[in-house]
């Protein structure tokens, strides 16, 4: 029986050769899809090894592999990865492979928009861990030119458009973002897979825009997007828990406004169901877990039951021991868990509440960066704290540092006028007979002209200013005192 010619031996050796990164990257697929169905780690890390070394066998430029699929391939693993773990090294090697996939895909290939719009969020993910605003800058730029390509496709614009909000407090952007949002919704046909994923980022972004206008329609559309997102998808669907999260936080939003004491038990409801559904050590359980403890404590204010107060407590004390040192909702987790811990100090009267508190939401303060729209609520929270305290012990160092708190916070630009105007009106109850006082009073009478502006409605202003009418002679009265009648006058 004649053998294998030498030459053909050598020619199939080449061919195998050729076919091995091929062969690598498919097994890696099959890795990664099963680690989608499973959740095993272990999965993940086969399909990210296979994909590296599928990398590792093909140089650049290589005729018979499509190089950029194999970097985007290893990319999309490890960003899978890396919204498990949470690890910023993960994200920005995702970040690597994606950025080299789009390099060398070539121009008017068919994926490019595709490969565009991950890089895209990817760039968005490492700018919810890092607040670098390159970042946010850059899944901007990669999403505008994906959209140049496919004229209302991806559309985490919206995203980012509410993320660049939270970091600047500007308007605009987030206005901007509902827009692209509207479009994209109506573009998408019936059954579109990623209808619920379009309706669960517009009443996110509804409720961005509710924090700033408090206007209570953006908060009705809020939840009714966030509902309609929970109904399109089923129990086993991976976004479920975060679409119940938001539907529950629009919920206990919107029991605010009205009251309603029936909406915070439903939100509590739909917050443990994200819970029930979210496996630990998930980096999105501690966001859960300071969701529900909030609305533990917004009931515990209805109800006066110690328990809902012990339960906020108790998640948010998890919340902070399963979130990194530095993740970006930590300073969150913190300033809920001093939150709680000020509302049982009302009622116990216990110091150690009301300095652990302190402790809590001094560190969140050191964790936000300057600027930050999540500061100045921050530093109201630790003002009224320090105040609290005031109250117990009547130290002078207390009721300084609560003061100047609370005139950092209303003197910033980057929150609501409304919480600037409280901040103002307690910096001028705790400020002593000074230069320093007619400042907090000066800032109240700004504030005052702000809120009553014409780009708000006529019923807003009413509601807003119908029980603050005398702080414009208390501003006043406060100028007389110290012998400043020009400044009265003014």
């Amino acid at each position: 029986m004649q053998g294998i010619s030498e030459e053909n031996r050598r020619q199939r050796f080449i061919q195998l050769t050729a076919d091995l990164p091929i062969r690598f990257s498919v097994l890696g697929s099959i890795f990664d899809d099963r680690f989608k169905n499973s959740g095993d780690m272990q999965d993940i890390s086969e399909a990210i090894r296979h994909h590296q070394r599928a990398v590792q066998l093909t140089p650049d430029g290589h005729a018979n592999v499509s190089v950029f699929g194999l970097h985007y391939d290893l990319g999309l693993s490890v960003l899978r990865r890396f919204q498990r773990t949470g690890d910023i090294q993960d994200i920005s090697e995702a970040i690597r492979h994606q950025q080299r996939a789009v390099q060398l895909t070539p121009e008017g290939h068919s994926d490019l928009p595709v490969v565009l719009n991950d890089l895209s969020l990817s760039f968005f993910l490492r700018f919810e861990r890092t607040e670098e605003m390159q970042d946010i800058s850059e899944a901007i730029r990669h999403l505008q030119l994906a959209l140049q390509l496919t004229p209302g496709g991806p559309m985490q614009l919206t995203n980012l458009g509410t993320r660049r909000f939270d970091r600047t407090g500007d308007i605009q952007d987030v206005s901007e973002a509902i827009r692209h949002l509207h479009h994209a919704i109506q573009l998408a046909p019936d059954g579109h897979a990623g209808l619920s994923i379009q309706l669960s980022s517009l009443g996110i972004t509804f409720m961005k825009r509710f924090m700033h206008s408090e206007d209570v329609q953006d908060l009705s559309e809020a939840i009714h997007h966030q509902n309609r997102a929970v109904l399109l998808v089923s129990d086993d669907h991976p976004d479920l828990p975060s679409y119940l999260c938001n539907l529950g936080a629009a919920l206990l939003s919107h029991s605010q406004h009205t009251g309603g004491i029936q909406e915070i038990s439903e939100a509590i409801r739909h917050q443990q169901r994200a819970i029930q559904l979210t496996p630990d050590g998930h980096p999105r359980l501690t966001i859960l877990l300071q969701n529900i403890a909030f609305s533990f404590r917004h009931r515990f204010k209805h109800t006066g039951d110690m328990q809902d107060l012990s339960e906020a407590i108790r998640q948010e004390e998890r919340a902070v021991q399963l979130t990194p040192v530095d993740h970006p909702s930590l300073p969150g987790a913190l300033i809920g868990l001093g939150r709680s811990l000020s509302d049982r100090f009302k009622h116990t009267r216990n110091i150690h509440d009301i300095s652990e508190a302190i402790r809590h939401q001094q560190r969140a303060v050191q964790l936000i960066p300057d600027g930050h729209a999540q500061l100045p609520a921050c530093l109201t929270s630790l003002g009224f704290s320090f105040s609290q305290r005031f109250k117990l012990t009547g130290e002078d160092e207390s009721r300084s540092s609560a003061a100047s708190n609370f005139r950092l916070s209303a003197t910033s630009s980057a929150c609501s006028p409304s919480l600037r105007l409280y901040a103002a009106r307690m910096w001028a109850i705790l400020s002593p007979p000074s230069s320093e006082l007619l400042e907090a009073h000066s800032t109240i009478i700004r504030l005052l002209s702000l809120i009553s502006g014409f780009e708000n409605t006529v019923q807003r202003r009413h509601e807003t200013l119908s029980d603050v009418s005398y702080l414009s002679v208390a501003a006043s009265a406060a100028a007389l005192g110290l012998d400043r009648p020009d400044k009265a006058v003014e």
